[in-house]
């Protein structure tokens, strides 16, 4: 059995969770402290 990966390096899975978060950002009414901050390390 092969496994199959959805993300081919690193970089492509950091990209993705990168960018989800980003836009559930958009959606959230409650502001996080130092949200750009925990954004910018990623």
């Amino acid at each position: 059995m092969r496994n199959k990966l959805s993300f081919p390096t690193d970089e492509a899975v950091m990209k993705s969770v990168y960018l989800a978060l980003r836009e559930a950002s958009k959606k959230w009414t409650m502001p996080i402290r130092n949200w750009g901050m925990i954004l910018s390390q990623f």
